[in-house]
């Protein structure tokens, strides 16, 4: 049973991360130091404002994976194929970690998105 995502994991999951949000985002830096993904909207998501930088905590990160997880989470706007992925990875860790092979560019996308909004506000 995997009871925890490794530095490794989430770091990998960051890596896909930055390429599923390019779309609408313009910068995401990865602080490893203070446990943070800073990630820049092109355009605030709900306001007509200028966007700000959003500082993500690690923990948000893992909160939204494992919020995805489950079959009951009521997110707005998630895709199945992003639950699908999250539980793969889930199902097939090892050494009580998830299997991130399984997160791609669109599922990290996601993730972020959960994290930073709590729902899936873009695409």
């Amino acid at each position: 049973m995997v009871t925890k995502i490794s530095e490794e994991s989430l770091l990998d999951m960051l890596d896909a991360a930055g390429y599923g949000i390019s779309y609408w985002a313009v910068e995401a830096v990865i602080d490893e130091e203070a446990r943070t993904y800073t990630v820049t909207p092109e355009e605030h998501p709900t306001e007509d404002r200028a966007p700000e930088p959003i500082v993500i905590p690690f923990d948000s990160i893992i909160g939204a994976f494992w919020t995805i997880s489950d079959p009951d989470a009521e997110v707005k706007h998630l895709s199945r194929l992003t639950q699908s992925y999250v539980n793969q990875a889930v199902v097939d860790g090892e050494d009580g970690d998830i299997d991130a092979g399984h997160i791609d560019a669109h599922a990290a996308d996601q993730i972020i998105q959960v994290a930073a909004f709590g729902e899936v506000v873009f695409g």
